[in-house]
């Protein structure tokens, strides 16, 4: 099967973003009472949360498509679930950088 192993380390890496995207929103839901008395952080956390849950969304939807089209994923290039897994799969790594982002600025500014 050519690509198959590709396929499964594609389903690996975002099984690991969904789990670290969950646990980061987690983690800010859990000391959002500790976060509130920074000063200017509100926005990054609703930025960081909502870049998480949308990270743990298109993984999941990637996934499908994936496990959907496991041994035939030559059959759907060109297709629209082709596209829609390619946008999916490119909106979890943006909005997983974009989560960390937020989280480190959050970071910085607690530490500061």
């Amino acid at each position: 099967m050519p690509g198959f192993e590709k396929r499964k380390v594609s389903i690996d890496l975002l099984k690991h973003l969904a789990t670290l995207s969950a646990a980061f929103a987690a983690v800010l839901a859990a000391s959002l009472e500790y976060l509130s008395k920074i000063s200017t952080t509100s926005s990054l956390i609703e930025i960081g949360v909502m870049s998480f849950l949308v990270c743990v969304i298109s993984s999941v939807i990637a996934i499908l498509i994936l496990l959907a089209n496991i041994e035939n994923l030559v059959v759907i290039a060109g297709t629209k679930r082709h596209a829609i897994l390619r946008i999916t799969t490119g909106l979890a790594i943006l909005s997983f950088g974009s989560g960390i982002f937020c989280v480190s600025a959050i970071v910085l500014r607690a530490v500061a």
